[in-house]
């Protein structure tokens, strides 16, 4: 395998006081602090100052400032985003022990990250920095060649989605279609997609640009630039569609079913309707060039635009031959039972779903795949069900449910608050039977404390100064990822991810896959997405107790502090797992 740059790179101050961990993300950076016990006296917080590779300087921004600062006074929830302000935090410092930069643009080239403690010096005297520790990083895709990944946003219900876009629409207002013009939402879509928007419209340019044949699974579809993509391919297009009720209605036609009337035309019928027991639930695209397999796309993100631009969600481009022939045998054995007539439950008698393939490559990390459904989940879920019992020091995760069947989501449901694996988890439960409502709440699975649940409306109705009333997510599912990270700082880290919900059920009865990623970078990628996600939605939870008289403000004393280093809380594992001494 090729050895590729660390993801975390680790500094000290010129006392040691202070020690600085910096995790290398996909678009961004997380920085994690620890300071001796004997400098947090007076402490107000930490000041971060990024130098990009353009050589400009600035101190990373606060939403939060004291609660008497001057600026502070006289917002409320109707507040524009023009006059809302915010603070410099070397003025108005991160009461937090890591803190996680996304930067508006990524330049290629070092990035320089400067992080200050900083102290309180009594009523009206300001702050002194007294330590201070720095690294250079590159913020670089840290991962094999041949290997992509990356993740949407999942931020449309957001105080960044709303005040970088006003709340806007996603589409045109309306009976949904499938054919609209996309461009007034360009923008959006660019934003709200990330690094997935990209790499599925690369992969699709780069199919049509070498003329090359696709084979498609799809379960949601209703992007119209995707379509029309697949609608180009013509005869060189093979696809598979999933006909569960939800995807179908004689009456009413549904997008799928407008889908497959298009490209049974365009593809001069080379495509099929069906499922297994229950879904096909693969998210798919596979490039065939003169006849070889060569690339696949998967993950767990729809072609739909609730799938890129509202859910958080996660994808990969695999470049290899012997992983593209597998997906495509695999496509192949399903496009054949279900062209028959039959339903693709038939795939279960085969050898393509009964193991795992283990791949170890050059320009590839070590990586396994399983192709489902199965006679038995057993085939797919005992390695991840080992892998959870045999998690030394954290297990990290965002998953869409873990009320189904099965010993890894019973596993995630019943993590101990004593347990000494450091774990946080975002869930999202859906509260009517076919999850089309906006009652339902996310679940923030965290280290010593029962889950706290989050309303993940909650900003549409009540919105505390200095907020802004946010977008309203829809209906369904917003958390739509299914990855599992085991012990994502050691030597031996494992990423289990795919379009798989990881139940019993789902691996008996869907079309899916499931894929095991041993490689440090990557673990560390879908760790700090983790975090991202449990951050975002701790933010909504923080919000229950805020109000216009005690809005969230940072904290003019020290007391802030005090719960990071207090063994039995949960704030001082999180200190120690991600900014631990180096």
């Amino acid at each position: 395998m090729t050895t590729n740059p660390s993801a975390l790179v680790k500094a000290k101050s010129s006392d040691n006081k202070l020690t600085l961990n910096a995790y290398i993300g996909v678009d961004m950076v997380m920085l994690a602090m620890n300071l001796d016990e004997s400098e947090i006296t007076n402490l107000a917080g930490f000041a971060i100052k990024c130098t990009s590779p353009d050589g400009k300087s600035d101190y990373l921004l606060n939403r939060l400032s004291f609660k008497n600062q001057a600026n502070f006074a006289g917002y409320h929830a109707d507040t524009k985003p023009e006059d809302r302000k915010w603070f410099s935090s070397l003025e108005a410092p991160f009461q937090y022990f890591r803190w996680l930069h996304v930067p508006g643009q990524v330049l290629s080239g070092t990035y320089i990250y400067e992080v200050s403690a900083m102290y309180l010096q009594g009523a009206n005297n300001g702050l002194k920095e007294k330590t201070k520790a720095s690294v250079s990083v590159v913020i670089f895709n840290n991962h094999p060649k041949k290997f992509d990944f990356g993740f949407t946003k999942g931020y449309l219900s957001s105080q960044a989605y709303a005040d970088k876009f006003n709340n806007k629409d996603i589409r045109p207002k309306g009976t949904k279609t499938i054919d609209f013009d996309t461009k007034p939402f360009k923008s959006q879509y660019e934003w709200l997609g990330g690094k997935v928007n990209k790499m599925l419209f690369d992969f699709l340019k780069e199919c049509a640009n070498d003329n090359a044949e696709v084979c498609a699974m799809i379960y949601d579809c209703d992007h119209p630039d995707f379509i029309q993509y697949l609608s180009s391919f013509g005869k060189k297009l093979y696809v598979i569609l999933d006909d569960a009720p939800l995807h179908t209605d004689a009456d009413k036609p549904k997008p799928e079913d407008q889908v497959f009337d298009l490209l049974y035309k365009t593809t001069h019928q080379q495509i099929v309707r069906g499922h297994f027991n229950r879904f096909q639930h693969n998210k798919v695209l596979i490039k065939i060039e003169n006849g070889t397999p060569t690339k696949v796309f998967t993950g767990s993100a729809n072609f739909s635009i609730r799938g890129l631009y509202v859910q958080a969600n996660n994808c990969m481009v695999i470049e290899d031959a012997d992983v593209a022939k597998l997906y495509t045998d695999y496509f192949d054995q399903v496009y054949e039972l279900m062209r028959n007539g039959s339903s693709g439950i038939g795939i279960t008698k085969e050898e393509v779903t009964e193991k795992w393939y283990d791949f170890n490559k050059t320009e590839l990390p070590v990586f396994s795949i399983c192709l489902s459904p199965h006679s038995t989940a057993d085939i797919s879920l005992d390695k991840l069900k080992e892998a959870l019992n045999h998690a030394e020091s954290s297990v990290l995760f965002s998953v869409m449910q873990i009320n189904g069947g099965g010993e890894p989501l019973s596993f995630l449901r019943s993590i101990p608050n004593d347990s000494p694996l450091f774990h946080y988890g975002i869930v999202q439960s859906i509260s009517s039977k076919d999850g089309t409502d906006e009652k339902g709440n996310y679940d923030l699975v965290k280290q010593g404390k029962t889950a706290d649940t989050v309303p993940f409306g909650y900003l549409k109705d009540k919105v505390p100064f200095p907020f802004q009333k946010e977008f309203s997510g829809g209906m369904g599912q917003v958390i739509h990822d299914k990855f599992v990270v085991i012990d994502f700082t050691s030597k031996n880290p494992i990423v289990f991810t795919g379009s798989s919900n990881l139940s019993d059920g789902g691996e008996k009865a869907n079309g899916d896959n499931l894929i095991a990623i041993y490689d440090q970078n990557i673990a560390i990628a879908f760790g700090i997405e983790a975090v991202r996600l449990f951050d975002h939605y701790s933010f909504r939870y923080a919000m229950n107790n805020a109000t216009v008289v005690n809005p969230l403000a940072l904290d003019n004393t020290d007391n802030w502090v005090k719960p990071f280093y207090e063994k039995d809380n949960r704030k001082y594992r999180d200190r120690l797992v991600f900014g631990g001494k180096n």
